[in-house]
């Protein structure tokens, strides 16, 4: 059987928000401000070589103090920006294998893969409603991504499953028949839980987002729980799509 691939399940990429923030500190007007001072007052005051030594020396420790001290409201600002340009691009893909679903006689599958994007929609503008995007929230939210489009992988099998069980030609004998029912039952049983967890989150992210609901030791247990959940969520749809690679033979 094929496996799909999701090339746009991706954790938010630790390389990609560094170098976003070094590209920030060094097109920033502050930055290029102070030392187009700098070089102004060196070829004013013309001194020695090694006092404009020290001078860039002294401005660039001044320089990094401060990126130092607004560093943290800087990486938010940029993760809140490399998530929004994600969300675009994952909307984009859900669309086409929504379609493509559509396009093979499964429309009721892409109307289940719908109400995960709707769902995924509504955690990602909780995620991102503030100003900034708590670590731990964005953490989830790379979660639900990879929830999402294994679900995704999983109906897209599940409607091969269907197509294969619905032919009359293909003949197969009671074994194989009996080999993809039991693939299709573990599908759905998967998929329905799946949509049971995105639906718990949904309302854990509520508590995240809004301390004055719970207390902040509860809320900490509660994003632990949700992790753990879709974590386990993933390694289910893991073993699901290892089963349905060894049954590549009924094709």
């Amino acid at each position: 059987m094929r496996r799909s691939s999701s090339k746009y399940r991706l954790a938010i990429a630790e390389e990609e928000i560094l170098q976003k923030k070094w590209l920030a500190r060094l097109s920033s007007p502050v930055t290029w401000s102070v030392y187009a001072v700098l070089v102004l007052a060196i070829l004013v005051i013309k001194p020695v070589w090694w006092v404009a030594v020290l001078l860039a020396l002294v401005t660039t420790l001044g320089l990094w103090y401060y990126w130092r001290l607004t560093g943290a409201a800087l990486e938010k600002r940029i993760l809140k920006r490399v998530i929004a340009n994600s969300n675009l691009k994952q909307e984009d893909e859900m669309s086409r294998r929504m379609r493509s679903l559509q396009e093979n006689r499964a429309g009721d599958l892409a109307i289940t893969l719908g109400k995960f994007v709707e769902m995924k929609k509504e955690i990602e503008a909780e995620i991102t409603r503030g100003e900034d995007v708590p670590t731990a929230a964005a953490q989830v939210e790379t979660m639900i991504d990879e929830l999402c489009f294994g679900v995704a992988d999983q109906l897209e099998d599940l409607a091969q499953v269907q197509g294969r069980l619905a032919r009359p030609d293909l003949q197969l004998v009671k074994g194989k028949r009996d080999e993809l029912k039991d693939s299709q039952r573990d599908l759905v049983t998967t998929i329905s839980q799946a949509y049971k967890t995105l639906t718990n989150t949904r309302y854990n992210i509520d508590a995240i987002l809004h301390p004055l609901k719970l207390d902040v030791p509860k809320r900490d247990a509660e994003l632990d729980s949700v992790v753990d959940r879709l974590r386990e969520e993933n390694e289910i749809a893991k073993r699901i799509r290892n089963r349905l690679g060894e049954a590549g033979s009924l094709s």
